[in-house]
């Protein structure tokens, strides 16, 4: 990720011709900052990629852009415009197999819901990354958002529910 930061800040964004390419561009920088844990806080990266897969390109471009404007919002602490993209992202998930993706979408949903005090709702979603993350197999990210949803049913004083996920 961080070789893909440099090589794409040494493409002049304002010399590509096409909306689709400079869209692209905008997308592929906001992702590869995110890997990178730089957190940006302003759209004005992600915006080209916002303006066109709004309206224009594949369901998996546009879920992509939503999941990544979703978070420079949440990173901003914009809860609710960043769960508006989420909710976005997940409308059009249904659209291809990328399970990682899916739970990645899931999973923020989760972090922003906790965030909100809305446990019941947390608990769902990391339940669906966690199910997503398993499909995937990356056991790592499921223990987390299982354990996520644990604490959460935990807040909610459902120890019978948390207590099942130990088991």
């Amino acid at each position: 990720p961080d070789t893909a930061v440099e090589m794409l800040e040494d493409i002049d964004a304002d010399r590509l011709a096409a909306r689709k390419d400079k869209a692209f561009h905008s997308l592929l920088v906001s992702m590869a900052l995110d890997k990178n844990c730089i957190d940006i806080c302003n759209d004005s990266i992600i915006s080209p990629a916002l303006s066109y897969y709004s309206r224009k390109g594949a369901p998996y471009d546009r879920c992509r852009t939503f999941y990544y404007a979703a978070r420079v919002y949440e990173n901003g602490m914009d809860y609710e415009k960043s769960m508006e993209y989420l909710t976005k992202a997940e409308s059009l998930s249904d659209n291809f197999e990328d399970n990682y993706l899916k739970s990645l979408i899931f999973s923020s949903k989760g972090r922003l819901y906790f965030e909100n005090l809305e446990y019941s709702k947390a608990a769902l979603n990391f339940n669906k990354a966690a199910g997503y993350f398993k499909e995937d197999l990356n056991i790592d990210r499921w223990a987390v958002n299982k354990t996520r949803e644990g604490v959460c049913l935990l807040q909610e004083r459902n120890t019978a529910s948390a207590d099942s996920l130990v088991k």
